[in-house]
């Protein structure tokens, strides 16, 4: 007997995370013998079309982000599900669909697979928390199982009486993995015995144009580069030329290296960080990176956010400290005031050890591995 997962993501992480899960799901079919066969097809990145049986569509290279380019972003994924994923459900009717986070998008998948009788388990939850908890209902008309990935989600779905589960942070699993399998040798060697601060300006286009700059700069005026090697970590599908022009327009380019993949070992080596905020700082947080979160939108954009989300902080890790445990600037980036607490903690340890000791506070919160394993087999068991 054959059983036929659709997976749906539309950005970096999701497509991290969807890969992980769909792995993982075959794995413990292998291990089980439950079904002869489980076909996936997916629409994401290149993670999901690498372990896709079927892949229908590139999400990720829409930059679903911004007021740019709206018009030309919602016919896109006007035409991908009315013209590909209807019509391929049509032949192909999956027996489970696996939506993570992406609302905007997938929450149309969802209310077209209730049509057809198709169980929907919701994994990475869309953050509701942060605004439009309004979007909870739509979830309850239309899933049949969410899968929070932060502890105080799972009680705002509770409250409108909606199937959650909480087993933890997928990236315990993923950073563990990826640690003991991936190929830093070199590098490690390489920045052996080295001071090492990380800029880590996001994995989009848009925060990339945004943040390097202002970062190459902070780091300029707080000459943190006299003590320290500067590494710029190039996540996602960013485009090299790009990274190497903003990197080489500074007049610091020498004191800095461009590091592209994840290198989560290398990463863990770091005495502190700059980065934008998003998923990375839950990566961050797992490795036991201090963090200063930066952050910026166009002018209209964070007009827009301001006015509907309702959350204090912007950084996971402080949201789930519920106080600001590491320095936040958002839409106003002061380079000199962001300088000066480089220059701090640069300068001094106890600091640094202060923070280091409240984020793993925070990392205790996260969860322990075998979170993956626990989701896979929750969408197991609505194919049986």
């Amino acid at each position: 007997m054959n059983k036929h997962i659709f997976i749906s993501t539309g950005d970096y992480s999701g497509d991290l995370h969807a890969s992980a899960l769909i792995n993982t799901i075959r794995q413990i079919n292998k291990n089980e013998n439950n079904f002869d066969n489980i076909q996936t097809t997916s629409i994401g990145g290149k993670k999901m079309q690498e372990n896709s049986d079927v892949f229908l569509a590139d999400t990720l290279s829409i930059e679903g982000f911004g007021l740019n380019g709206l018009f030309g972003k919602y016919l896109f994924f006007k035409n991908l599900l009315n013209n590909k994923i209807k019509s391929y459900f049509e032949l192909n009717q999956p027996d489970l669909i696996i939506l993570v986070d992406f609302y905007g998008f997938n929450i149309h998948i969802a209310k077209y697979a209730k049509k057809l009788s198709i169980p929907v388990v919701y994994y990475v939850s869309p953050q509701v928390y942060a605004s439009r908890e309004y979007r909870v209902k739509n979830i309850k008309k239309y899933v049949d199982k969410v899968i929070c990935i932060f502890p105080f989600e799972k009680k705002i779905y509770e409250k409108y009486s909606v199937e959650a589960e909480y087993f933890g942070n997928p990236f315990v699993d993923i950073i563990e993995h990826k640690l003991k399998t991936e190929d830093t040798d070199s590098l490690m060697e390489k920045y052996k015995n080295m001071n090492l601060i990380g800029l880590m300006p996001g994995s989009r286009k848009s925060e990339l144009k945004t943040l390097l700059a202002p970062m190459l700069n902070i780091i300029r005026i707080s000459k943190a580069y006299e003590s320290a090697k500067i590494l710029v970590f190039a996540a996602g599908s960013l485009e090299k030329s790009a990274i190497q022009q903003i990197c080489e327009s500074s007049e610091i380019n020498e004191h800095v290296d461009i590091i592209y993949g994840e290198n989560f070992a290398l990463r863990a080596k770091l005495n502190f960080c700059l980065t934008a905020s998003g998923t990375i700082t839950i990566e961050n947080t797992i490795l036991g990176i201090p963090m200063i979160i930066m952050y910026k939108l166009p002018w209209l954009t964070f007009k827009i956010a301001k006015s509907i989300v309702k959350i204090k902080y912007i950084g996971m890790p402080n949201l789930l400290a519920q106080k600001e445990i590491l320095p936040e600037y958002v839409q106003e980036i002061n380079e000199k005031k962001i300088a000066e607490k480089v220059s701090e903690w640069q300068n001094n340890p106890q600091e640094l050890d202060s923070v280091l000791q409240s984020l793993n506070q925070v990392k205790e919160m996260i969860g322990k591995p075998g979170v993956i394993k626990q989701a896979a087999q929750t969408c197991i068991s609505f194919l049986k």
